[in-house]
């Protein structure tokens, strides 16, 4: 399945990182971004989040189940949201300017939207 935010967010805390919210140091990660395309995945000197997981910033947005939230009742933009019902993604890509490549911020993205920088992961349910 795909994972909701939260489970995206907790298996893409970096080594080291007790919070999403402190990783603010980007180049830790050696993020894929501002490029011609995208990179393979555990190229070398990516470094694992404390789940394994590599590349959680840059390369692709990835989907989440999450909706993006409404951030106002009166807002033009919320009602286009509304409209299109969309879903977030999360972690920036090969694409994305530098200050898109952090743990929490997401881009809206109605589904079945097809981009070239966009992708996802599965997680597999315990038993």
């Amino acid at each position: 399945k795909l994972p909701t935010r939260s489970e995206w967010l907790s298996a893409a805390v970096p080594l080291g990182w007790a919070s999403p919210y402190q990783y603010d140091d980007y180049r830790l990660a050696k993020p894929n971004f501002d490029a011609a395309g995208t990179l393979p995945v555990r190229r070398p000197a990516t470094t694992p989040s404390h789940a394994g997981c590599v590349d959680m910033t840059g390369n692709v947005w990835e989907w989440v189940m999450d909706w993006c939230p409404a951030r106002s009742a009166q807002s033009e933009l919320d009602e286009t949201r509304r409209a299109l019902q969309c879903r977030m993604t999360l972690g920036g890509g090969w694409r994305s300017p530098l200050h898109d490549l952090n743990l929490t911020t997401f881009a809206p993205l109605a589904p079945g939207s097809r981009c070239v920088d966009v992708g996802f992961r599965c997680i597999r349910l315990g038993k």
